[in-house]
């Protein structure tokens, strides 16, 4: 009597056995299936909006790989309306000065009849500072070119 008693308990520990493992087969393609779902949600990861004409795609750079951009700052000091807007963006090339008007560190006044041009040319590997600069800019007066192209890439 007490061998039926053990192949009893050994046939209900091997049905528990198998309902524990279809169980879990169960809910291991349940997460799958929830995870395809998810997947299937989200937004493909884009570099760039190719969509969009109003910007460049190359100056949005990848993290992982340092390129340097070589750009000029072209900005005009009498158009300054002191918003501190280019400050904000870009406190590695602008500073206030007294008059509470944008100073472009380290840049040179441009020679000839025209006064308050002031250029500089920058290396950089972080070049959306200076063009969020030239675009947050109220009355315009940053312009921002690449070197490598010639052209006006800001604002």
């Amino acid at each position: 009597m007490s061998e039926q008693v053990n192949s009893e308990d050994n046939k209900h520990s091997e049905v528990q056995a198998v309902q524990t493992e279809q169980t879990a087969e169960t809910q291991k393609s349940e997460e799958e299936r929830l995870a395809e779902k998810l997947k299937s949600r989200l937004k493909p990861q884009t570099k760039g909006d190719a969509t969009r004409t109003d910007y460049d795609i190359r100056y949005e750079h990848d993290k992982t790989v340092k390129k340097k951009f070589k750009l000029r700052i072209v900005y005009n000091k009498k158009g300054c309306v002191s918003s501190g807007h280019c400050i904000l963006s870009d406190p590695f090339d602008f500073e206030l000065n007294g008059e509470f008007k944008a100073i472009l560190k380290g840049g040179k006044e441009q020679e000839g009849p025209v006064k308050g041009i002031f250029i500089k040319e920058i290396e950089t590997d972080e070049p959306h500072l200076v063009i969020n600069a030239a675009k947050t800019c109220t009355p315009k007066v940053i312009a921002i070119i690449d070197m490598e192209t010639g052209k006006r890439i800001a604002p």
